[in-house]
């Protein structure tokens, strides 16, 4: 073995022929596989056997990882445990925070997908017998800028937990049905009323939905409203909402 410096690269190199091993107080602490490059650590006894992290500026400790047994407490043999002494913190594609497990275990991922939208303004006497998108054009939030044109597309694969609610006014008794409904591109969520059933006209009435929708990347998601028979009275007023997020 050796150790050099790589003129080519301006590296420090340690290189050996056979697996690369430390050692302290005559027994194996970390050793690197010659032939699959993994690492492995180990103390006295498996159920010990993991690495501290110190923080350089103060040389505290700043955290674990390795065998789950002697880190985490109420862990079985066999686990990996990463312990932090005080937040966890991942990051990808460079040095931006993805995901914090704070100290007192509340987890928050800042690029979670989520938005919420509402109305900008009455989508009056709305028409009969076909479908009417809702028209969504005031952003309260919109994490990672996937809400457009009334739509919501999926960046990446997963579950997404929809919530909507719209407020109407001038409800026909005439009209057989009218339902809201969450359209995305595998299926159809919907909310159902029947004005019908009512003695007169509805001033206003809030129809909530929910829904926890499978969709793949390029999906897409927007509110629709039907009025089935009845005249074009019914209005959609700017009190409702439409939120969402990644779910997993």
């Amino acid at each position: 073995g050796y150790l050099g410096h790589n003129h080519a690269t301006d590296n420090l190199v340690l290189s050996t022929k056979g697996d690369l091993t430390f050692q302290s107080g005559g027994s194996t602490r970390l050793n690197i596989d010659s032939g699959s490059g993994n690492i492995t650590n180990s103390t006295n006894t498996t159920q010990n056997g993991f690495i501290n992290f110190t923080n350089t500026q103060d040389g505290g400790n700043c955290g674990y990882i390795g065998n789950a047994n002697a880190l985490v407490a109420g862990t079985h043999s066999g686990s990996l445990g990463i312990r932090s002494q005080g937040h966890l913190v991942l990051s990808s594609g460079g040095n931006t925070e993805r995901m914090r497990i704070d100290s007192s275990g509340r987890v928050t991922m800042p690029n979670q997908p989520a938005f919420s939208v509402v109305p900008a303004t009455t989508q009056s006497n709305i028409a009969i017998n076909g479908y009417v998108t809702i028209v969504l054009g005031s952003e309260t939030f919109d994490v990672g800028a996937n809400f457009a044109n009334n739509t919501f597309t999926a960046p990446v694969t997963g579950k997404y937990q929809f919530n909507a609610f719209i407020e109407v006014e001038n409800v026909d008794i005439d009209s057989v049905y009218t339902f809201l409904n969450i359209e995305t591109s595998n299926r159809t969520y919907r909310s159902i009323i029947t004005p019908s059933s009512y003695d007169a006209d509805l001033a206003y009435l809030t129809i909530p939905l929910s829904a926890l929708a499978d969709m793949d990347a390029g999906d897409t998601a927007y509110l629709q409203m039907y009025q089935g028979g009845g005249a074009a009275q019914m209005d959609i007023t700017a009190s409702g909402r439409f939120s969402g997020y990644l779910v997993a």
